[in-house]
C-alpha cells in the first residue's frame, strides 16, 4: 500500500503533469488510481482490458525465437527450460516463444525438461536435468536472474558453461554481467522503451 499512498498524495498535489508506471501489474491499483484521476500515464507493460491502453511493452515471443536459432546454428539439438513460477503473461509467452523456436527447426524438448519453479526448485530442477544419462546440451531461461542460478549449479557440478553446457537468460541486464562467463541473453532495449513511454505521455498531456 505504501507505494499506492506515494501516487495518491502526488495525484492530491496535482504538480505532476504525468506518470510512468514501471514493474507494472495486468490490473494495475496505481494505473486504476490514475485513470479515475484522469491523470496521464504509461505503463511499462500491458494493462488488462477495461483500463486505457496506454503501455509499452516488448514482444517475449519474437525475443525468444532468435536465441533458439542461435543457439540451433551453434549445433545444439537437446533442449531444456527453465522459467520462474508463476501466471504473468510474459512467462508464457518466453515459452512460446522458446517451443515455436523449437518447432521451426523440427524440434521439439520433452515435457520432463521444461521446468517452472521457485529458486530452489529451479536448483533442484538443474541439478537433476544435468546428472540425466542424458543431459540437454542448452538450457534456455526465463530471465537471467533464473540463468544466474542454473549456472552457479553447473560450476558447482564441475561443468563448464559454454563448454559443457550452454546457458541462455533473458533481459540483458546487470545479473547477467555477475556470472562466469558472462551471460547470453536477449537484451530488452531499455533506453527504447523508456524514450517510447515518455513519448506516450507527451502525447497523452
Amino acid at each position: 500500500d505504501a507505494p499506492l499512498q506515494v501516487f495518491k498524495d502526488l495525484v492530491a498535489r496535482r504538480n505532476v503533469d504525468a506518470f510512468i508506471v514501471s514493474e507494472s501489474q495486468v490490473d494495475d491499483p496505481r494505473v486504476h488510481l490514475l485513470a479515475d484521476a484522469g491523470v496521464p500515464f504509461a505503463s511499462f507493460g500491458r494493462l488488462a482490458p477495461g483500463l486505457p491502453q496506454q503501455w509499452v511493452d516488448v514482444d517475449n515471443v519474437a525475443g525468444m525465437m532468435p536465441l533458439v536459432d542461435y543457439l540451433f546454428a551453434e549445433g545444439h539439438r537437446d533442449f531444456a527450460y527453465l522459467g520462474a513460477e508463476g501466471g504473468q503473461y510474459w512467462k508464457r509467452e518466453r515459452l512460446d516463444g522458446f517451443r515455436l523456436g523449437l518447432a521451426r527447426h523440427g524440434l521439439r524438448a520433452r515435457d520432463d525438461a521444461i521446468v517452472h519453479g521457485t529458486g530452489a526448485q529451479i536448483r533442484e530442477a538443474v541439478r537433476d536435468l544435468l546428472t540425466r544419462r542424458r543431459r540437454p546440451s542448452a538450457i534456455v531461461t526465463s530471465s537471467d536472474a533464473v540463468a544466474a542460478v542454473a549456472v552457479n549449479v553447473s560450476n558447482s557440478l564441475g561443468l563448464r558453461v559454454g563448454k559443457d553446457i550452454a546457458i541462455t537468460g533473458f533481459d540483458g541486464g546487470a545479473i547477467g554481467l555477475l556470472t562466469e562467463p558472462t551471460l547470453t541473453s536477449v537484451r530488452i532495449p531499455v533506453e527504447t522503451i523508456a524514450q517510447e513511454l515518455v513519448a506516450r505521455c507527451q502525447s497523452e498531456i
